[in-house]
């Protein structure tokens, strides 16, 4: 059985190779998977469709992962998708990512497994 069956997640990062990268693993995992290039992107996209979780890059341009963190915590509430911030550098630590509402940061590069752990941690 695949690890994320069932799972729908969307990925949200600038750079095209990552985004389509994660997006790939997660679908080899059984998950669902939708990508958006930036913040405002991604709040359309979950304005559509219900997702359980958002892996999100922190720096980005239009939107970046933090401003979309909170925004996803102040329209959605409860009933919000589960985010996991990735970075590379950033002035946000992982207290204040959980503090802000997502489930972790994870610093780039990440490890494929560890992430996918820890989405299965919180489905």
């Amino acid at each position: 059985m695949s690890k994320l069956n069932g799972i729908k997640i969307l990925v949200v990062d600038d750079e095209d190779a990552l985004r389509d990268i994660l997006v790939d693993e997660f679908e080899c995992e059984g998950a669902e998977a939708e990508s958006a290039e930036h913040g405002k992107d991604a709040i359309e996209k979950l304005q559509e469709a219900k997702f359980d979780f958002v892996i999100t890059d922190v720096r980005m341009p239009v939107m970046d992962g933090v401003e979309l963190l909170k925004l996803i915590v102040q329209k959605f509430g409860e009933q919000r998708p589960k985010v996991i911030l990735l970075s590379g550098y950033t002035d946000v630590s992982q207290l204040e990512a959980i503090e802000f509402g997502a489930i972790d940061l994870l610093e780039k590069p990440w490890d494929m497994d560890h992430l996918i752990e820890r989405i299965k941690e919180n489905i």
